[in-house]
Parts: C-alpha cells; structure tokens; sequence
C-alpha cells in the first residue's frame, strides 16, 4: 500500500458477506465492500476510509487494486499463493 511517500505491507480479507478487515502496520480497520452497478467500492473504519475495488486478472494472476476516493492512499492486492 502506499500512503504519501510510504510503502507499506496491508493484509486484506474479504469474506463472502462482504466484510472485510484491512491491517497495514498498527492499524486494523473493518468494514463492508458493495457492488452495484458492475463497480464494487468499500467503506471501512478507524480510521474512516472509502474507495474503490477494481479487479485485474492476467495470465492468471489476480490483482485486487483499491484506492481511497481522497487520494490519500492505495493499494495492489494479490491472494496469498
């Protein structure tokens, strides 16, 4: 993830009701993803935090990419292998 100038590791978890927990370094936020319109975004909190899922398959090799609709931050996902 990268936050400003910052990399950082961010562990996500996304359960099949759509929550999900989200930890980069001391903080682990909760929160729900909503697909509507074909587009899936998500809310978590603390800190408050929103933004968009996009999905990328190629190859087979998924990549999850989320950003923060303020810019203050995002995130490639992959699945643990």
């Amino acid at each position: 993830m990268t936050v400003g100038r910052a990399i950082v590791f961010i562990y996500l978890t996304i359960e099949q009701d759509r929550t999900l927990v989200a930890t980069w370094g001391d903080i682990t936020t909760r929160g729900n993803v909503t697909i509507s319109g074909g587009q899936a975004s998500y809310q978590m909190a603390p800190p408050p935090q929103e933004g968009t899922l996009k999905l990328y398959t190629d190859k087979g090799k998924r990549q999850l990419y989320m950003e923060n609709l303020n810019g203050e931050f995002y995130a490639v996902v992959e699945p643990d292998s």
